[in-house]
């Protein structure tokens, strides 16, 4: 599981925020319908039907789908993301259980660097 407080907390909140902000510059020039950041457990985002949600960094809508996104600075330890990490992490099984929940998404891992973050 992901490691609670100090520094490495600070550099992952500050990572989410920088790929939350991107998204929403992309809803403004017009390339996304909706994002919305710190989805709920349980979601309502098309007003049609309940979508249980396990990847609920934030998540954007662009042509009728839902992209759910789970942003993450740098992988335990350091370094970059191996299958083992984000395995070990339960990112891969969240993933499945978004697309189990919802069929029609995608899901995306984003962990490219930001300005301001620990892997600048």
């Amino acid at each position: 599981m992901a490691r609670v407080g100090g520094q490495s907390a600070i550099a992952g909140f500050s990572f989410q925020a920088w790929a939350i902000a991107r998204a929403i510059v992309e809803v403004y020039q017009g390339n996304f319908d909706f994002v919305r950041a710190e989805v709920p457990p349980h979601a309502d985002l098309s007003e049609a039907k309940i979508v249980r949600v396990a990847v609920d960094d934030y998540v954007i809508q662009h042509a009728g789908k839902h992209i759910y996104h789970q942003a993450k600075s740098s992988a335990p330890g350091g370094g970059n993301w191996t299958l083992n990490k984000l395995w070990r992490e339960e990112i891969l099984q969240d993933f499945v259980k978004q697309l189990e929940a919802d069929s029609t998404s995608e899901c995306c891992l984003e962990s490219k660097p930001y300005p301001g973050t620990s892997n600048e």
